[in-house]
């Protein structure tokens, strides 16, 4: 009850009488009581006067509260927090409410909770319309008690995150009403209705408060139905715009548009927009800073799919390309990503995500489209995030087999320019005919647009069944002078003898690659031939769990951000010692006991001695081995 009702109620005078009267009155009637005694009046009285008396205890009861409330208050402010300005108080609230919007963050409603602290901190939350405009069903039983407290703020209409005792039809019914109001409309309709109730409520007239969509449909789903591609009406502060396997196209004027993503995750849906229509949504783009396609791009979509003026998009920092081929129709599509990408010029751009299922014949035309990217951005060209292309071969033995190669750029430490590190993934699928062509193809391809010098590691990642062919991998780079690192995963055994020195030399005696410097071997299977010590590459490590067991190395431990090496002491150090030894090499690691509960206690670092100072690296590992049993 608020102060304001505790107080309009008034004990008067004549309330006072009446009560006086009324006792005198009920006592003169019970002591002379009769046969002819007419109570009536005195029980009216009695009456009233007892609801008078009720409101009066009540109310007293009520001042009673406030009273405590008002002595409690004044001691809850001693503490600094209970001082906090309201502004402040909402900043803290404001921060606790971003953490929770997070995606795949537990909601708990904290920020709800933290009214609970003082009468204070409730009476700045409560009041606080914009906290309860954007989680307006934090509490689905008490939307209507919520809706009010927002105060015509623009409300944040969530309407996928209402709880399971809800249905996505019965929350459309609920939010659709409020769009007029919305400031972010996020939701997940489940059938072809509730996307096309969607659309009607968004081409219906322009929502100037609206700034943000997202719209998710299952791709299970989205298979079974057809939405036509229906325009948007022109919400003039929209500025992103995001659809999951559903399409509708931005307003015919995208002035305000930073961020469009159109993911469609089924390649083979109807509803991938042409180039022109992508295109012509760009060019009248002109403040759009990220840019998300995934789809499939048909070269013949349209008769203008290649603008003759190139469309400059100035302002564009983030690109992520992710396409693909469409079932039985793989020709349609070859050459889309190198037309679309040729009709824009990114200056600004920072961060490239290309990725594409191609097949042998479309390598040149991939490199080509992430080279154009590349030399259109202004000052360096830079590919901080990475362009990947998925090449898909025949069918060996029923199933079609592919590799994934990844290009990627990688910043210098020293912030003094960057190098390529380009990535090939293969499987026991693979036959090493295909793996030689294709390789050999990528990496003439690079060549060719001048990317060869900008290649400093080479990232082999592979099973038991091909490791083998790690010959293939190094020879067909074997023109890429700068390369200076070589990173082998694998989730086998890792054969020694294809990273033995043999692998690396020419006939003449020469190296394949002439810049090598460190190889880094990740093969979480090696200790259990080769021994009883683990290495790692020199770094920063942070063991998560470490167990010594009798006769068996550490087998589980956390690494961030590190390469791992595992393996014996004697043929491990033996192998690398003999890489290093014939090629100059360098070899940096750590050796860690299996006693080491924490790092840094009982680690030794060792270096390997280059050939150049007169020794094979043969007094390094006897110095190592008599270190590693000194400290265990």
């Amino acid at each position: 009850m608020s102060d304001i009702s505790i107080l309009s109620f008034n004990i008067r005078d004549s309330d006072i009488n009446a009560l006086l009267a009324a006792e005198r009155m009920s006592r003169s009637v019970i002591e002379s009581f009769s046969a002819t005694t007419d109570p009536s009046e005195v029980l009216d009285l009695l009456q009233s006067t007892g609801v008078w008396l009720e409101d009066a205890v009540s109310n007293l009861q009520e001042r009673t509260l406030r009273i405590n409330a008002l002595l409690n208050e004044r001691v809850n402010a001693a503490p600094a927090v209970a001082r906090l300005n309201p502004d402040v108080l909402r900043l803290v609230f404001t921060f606790v409410a971003d953490i929770e919007n997070r995606p795949r963050y537990p909601r708990k409603n904290t920020w709800v909770r933290l009214g609970h602290v003082c009468r204070q901190w409730r009476g700045v939350l409560l009041g606080a319309a914009h906290l309860w405009a954007r989680d307006l069903f934090a509490f689905p039983q008490g939307f209507s008690d919520i809706l009010p407290r927002t105060l015509g703020v623009p409300l944040d209409l969530n309407l996928y995150e209402f709880g399971k005792w809800r249905t996505e039809r019965r929350l459309l019914d609920l939010g659709l009403p409020l769009l007029d109001r919305a400031r972010l409309l996020a939701c997940y309709p489940t059938s072809p209705a509730d996307v096309l109730s969607v659309a009607e409520s968004l081409c219906a007239h322009p929502i100037p408060s609206l700034e943000e969509v997202q719209i998710i449909v299952d791709s299970s789903r989205s298979a079974s139905f057809s939405i036509p591609h229906t325009q948007l009406t022109d919400h003039s502060h929209l500025h992103r715009l995001s659809m999951t396997n559903v399409f509708l196209r931005p307003p015919s004027s995208c002035s305000a548009l930073v961020t469009l993503e159109i993911l469609l995750e089924d390649y083979n849906l109807d509803m991938m927009p042409s180039s022109a229509t992508l295109l012509g949504i760009l060019s009248m783009s002109p403040r759009m800073q990220t840019f998300a396609l995934q789809g499939w791009i048909d070269r013949n979509d349209a008769p203008g799919a290649t603008s003759v003026e190139p469309i400059i998009m100035a302002q564009l920092i983030q690109l992520k390309l992710h396409l693909g081929s469409r079932e039985n129709n793989r020709l349609s599509a070859q050459g889309g990503l190198q037309r679309f990408v040729a009709s824009l010029r990114l200056p600004a751009l920072t961060h490239a995500d290309i990725a594409e299922f191609a097949w042998p014949d479309e390598i040149a035309a991939f490199v080509s489209s992430v080279n154009t990217i590349l030399t259109t951005s202004a000052g360096a060209p830079s590919l901080k995030d990475c362009a990947r292309l998925t090449v898909a071969h025949g069918l060996h033995n029923g199933n079609q087999s592919s590799f994934d190669f990844e290009l990627a750029e990688l910043r210098r430490k020293s912030g003094k320019g960057s190098h390529l590190r380009v990535s090939l993934q293969v499987s026991e699928s693979h036959e090493p005919e295909d793996m030689a062509l294709t390789v050999s193809a990528f990496e003439r391809t690079l060549y060719t647009h001048g990317m060869a010098q900008r290649v400093k590691c080479l990232d082999w990642s592979a099973n038991t069944q091909v490791m083998t062919h790690f010959a293939y991998w190094v020879a067909a780079f074997a023109h890429f002078d700068g390369v200076e690192m070589i990173y082998v995963r694998s989730d086998g055994h890792c054969s020694l003898e294809s990273l033995s020195a043999r692998s690396l030399l020419l006939p003449s005696g020469g190296m394949l690659l002439p810049a090598l410097r460190r190889i880094v071997v990740d093969d979480r299977f090696l200790h259990e031939r080769l021994g009883n010590v683990t290495l790692y590459q020199l770094g920063i490590v942070r063991p998560l769990q470490s167990r010594r067991a009798i006769g068996k190395p550490i087998s589980t431990l956390g690494v961030e951000g590190l390469d791992i090496v595992t393996g014996g002491q004697h043929d491990m150090f033996k192998m690398l010692t003999r890489v290093q030894s014939t090629m100059g090499v360098e070899l940096e690691f750590s050796l860690v006991d299996d006693n080491t509960s924490e790092w840094g206690e009982c680690g030794t670092n060792v270096r390997f001695i280059y050939p150049d100072t007169g020794s094979d690296g043969t007094a390094a590992v006897a110095a190592l081995v008599e270190t590693e049993q000194t400290s265990s």
